[in-house]
């Protein structure tokens, strides 16, 4: 059985989700084949115990649907591919430790942490089941789910561990040496660490994300005697390590490129507008190139450092994972060329400035939380409708 695209390259991109049943199937599994590799690159890059967090939380989902389908007449609405799909989208968003056991020598939230999976699972399907069910909700029932976890439990919620490259796909993220590696921003790029360590991972003190929101959102007097040359210099991990992965993050997000050839597969399908996540990178890319130089004290536009903390703030953040998976999605992304693209420049220009004054780690997610509330006014603004070729 070969799969084929039984969606119009227009009207798929917003209506599948709002269409029958088989169809509604067909398409949240396209979408599911699409996000098997930015899975897989997280199970290399942090080891099974990424296969453990997918399993809590989509059992745990399943079982929120067995619960909620019982209650009301909104429980009709649940749909199996729907729910299933957004669990793992869910994981996709999450840090791989939630599971982890006590580290040596490493202080760690441990098993403490572990009811957050089946909290946000179960919280994930309850407000599916208040909104209606897919294709019915204005703000992404994902992000709702993920921002009301991660204010509750920032602390838990920020990943310090990777495997070593010579544990690839085999290592378990519990086993860390803490004192292997300095928390500081000189490390050996990861693609470059060969030889075999005595222990599976690796603990950095402090993320990409967290050393961008740090600086970004330090007071003027603080800013002033770091100029960003070298911060990018000093206090940044190399770049490649988070492009192709290797340096702590969400277990969707952490490599950039398994990210982008997921959305790319969703484009090929015809899944999504290919104007959407080119448009929040381009603004976004823009944005942080200039605006940091236009609004921070003591701050100037040089073009070598510019552009360099635009790749950081876009490699370290979730914003590529959000462009193509999220923003895209046809149950918030309006359905007119227009709305589109007016949809895709404000959730650009909205990253900008909530991952360089809130944070780099949640960013996107608050800017997409924001517009796609304004989402249906776009599209009554701008009411132009797809219409099949």
């Amino acid at each position: 059985m070969t799969l084929e695209p039984h969606f119009s390259p227009d009207v798929s991109l917003a209506a599948a989700p709002r269409a029958g049943r088989d169809h509604l199937a067909g398409y949240y599994r396209l979408h599911v084949l699409g996000a098997l590799l930015p899975l897989i690159a997280g199970v290399g890059f942090y080891g099974w115990r990424v296969l453990e967090v997918l399993t809590f939380v989509v059992a745990s989902a399943v079982l929120g649907v067995l619960i909620w389908r019982r209650i009301g007449s909104r429980g009709a609405t649940l749909r199996w591919s729907h729910v299933i799909w957004m669990a793992l989208l869910l994981c996709l968003m999450l840090p791989p430790h939630l599971l982890q056991g006590t580290l040596r020598g490493v202080r760690s939230p441990g098993s403490a942490t572990w009811p957050m999976l089946p909290a946000a699972a179960l919280l994930l399907v309850m407000i599916i089941w208040v909104v209606g069910g897919a294709g019915l909700a204005r703000v992404h029932p994902v992000i709702l789910a993920y921002l009301l976890l991660a204010m509750l439990c920032r602390e838990a919620f920020t990943p310090h561990l990777v495997l070593h490259r010579a544990s690839l796909f085999v290592g378990d993220l519990v086993d860390v040496d803490p004192s292997a590696v300095p928390a500081g921003s000189t490390e050996e790029p990861w693609i470059f660490l060969r030889d075999k360590p005595q222990h599976d991972a690796i603990h950095l003190g402090s993320s990409a994300s967290q050393r961008l929101s740090q600086y970004t959102r330090l007071r003027p007097a603080q800013r002033a005697p770091m100029p960003m040359e070298a911060m990018l210099r000093d206090h940044m991990p190399p770049l490649e390590d988070l492009v192709v992965g290797g340096h702590p993050g969400p277990i969707g997000s952490s490599s950039a490129i398994a990210a982008i050839i997921g959305g790319l597969f969703l484009l090929y399908w015809r899944l999504i507008d290919y104007r959407v996540p080119l448009i929040i990178v381009i603004i976004a890319f823009v944005g942080f190139a200039v605006v940091p130089a236009m609004l921070m004290h003591g701050a100037y536009l040089d073009w070598a450092n510019s552009i360099t903390f635009a790749n950081y703030e876009i490699m370290a953040s979730p914003l590529v994972l959000m462009a193509f998976f999220l923003a895209s999605d046809g149950t918030i992304c309006p359905l007119g060329r227009r709305a589109r693209t007016v949809y895709a420049a404000l959730v650009g220009v909205v990253t900008v400035f909530c991952q360089l004054y809130v944070s780099v780690a949640y960013g996107p997610y608050i800017a997409l939380g924001v517009v796609a509330v304004f989402s249906s006014r776009l599209q009554e603004r701008f009411p132009e409708k797809l219409s099949p070729t």
